[in-house]
């Protein structure tokens, strides 16, 4: 898996589905995510509805940071600057970890294509127990 910053510029289809194993719930996130170039790499900024399990929706969004290295990692950071992880071609299989407090969230990044790739994060913790996953299709 290599991600380039020229191959994520532009607008995504962000759809995410949060499975929640400890109350055996679903929710559903509908939205675009949006790469922007910036000098250091590019802003990652995502927008849309939040359908809950009990049939409400709000507005949700979050950015990220993404920075490019000349031999094909990619790091990621929250958009305070603090570290979330980092994806390197040369291991595309590695399971990438970011503890969070006493929760752990432990992913993986799929690409099915040039114009459609999938996250899948597991989230533990003593009050959590959460599947995300993502699917983004160039828009």
């Amino acid at each position: 898996m290599r991600f380039t910053r020229t191959d994520l510029i532009g607008n995504w289809r962000a759809r995410r589905e949060i499975e929640d194993r400890r109350a055996g719930t679903r929710a559903y996130f509908t939205g675009v995510a949006v790469f922007a170039p910036t000098e250091a790499g590019c802003t990652y900024r995502e927008t849309g509805r939040l359908h809950l399990p009990d049939g409400s929706a709000m507005e949700a969004r979050r950015c990220y940071l993404w920075r490019f290295y000349t031999d094909g990692r990619v790091e990621i950071l929250f958009e305070d600057g603090r570290p979330f992880h980092v994806l390197d071609p040369s291991d595309p299989g590695r399971l990438l970890v970011h503890p969070c407090g006493q929760d752990c969230y432990e992913g993986r990044y799929t690409v099915e294509g040039p114009h459609a790739w999938v996250t899948t994060w597991r989230v533990t913790g003593p009050a959590k127990d959460l599947v995300l996953r993502t699917r983004y299709t160039l828009r």
